[in-house]
C-alpha cells in the first residue's frame, strides 16, 4: 500500500513551513500538491495542496488549484487545502 503520510510529516511539512514564510514574505505565487495515501477499504485517498497567491495572481496557478481540488480531470477523495493571503 502507498502511504507516504509519515515522511511528509517528519521531512517534508518542516520544508514547506519555511518554503510558505519566504513566499509570503516575498510575495510569491506558490502552489504545491502532495499525493500522500491511496484510497483503501478503509480510508480514502489523501492528498496536501498548499496555495499562495502572492503580490500577483497568475491565473494558471488558478486553473491547476481547480484541477487539484477536483473540478478538472480528476477528483481526489480527499484532499486536505491550504490557501493562505496576505493581510496586510
Amino acid at each position: 500500500m502507498y502511504d507516504k503520510e509519515e515522511i511528509y510529516d517528519e521531512k517534508i511539512a518542516p520544508l514547506m513551513k519555511e518554503v510558505i514564510k519566504v513566499c509570503k514574505e516575498e510575495g510569491i505565487n506558490f502552489l504545491a500538491h502532495f499525493y500522500l495515501a491511496e484510497e483503501t477499504e478503509e480510508e480514502n485517498h489523501l492528498h496536501c495542496t498548499t496555495y499562495i497567491p502572492g503580490e500577483k495572481e497568475h491565473d494558471k496557478l488558478k486553473d491547476a488549484l481547480k484541477l487539484v481540488r477536483g473540478k478538472g480531470y480528476f477528483t481526489p477523495h480527499f484532499t486536505m487545502t491550504t490557501v493562505i493571503k496576505n493581510e496586510t
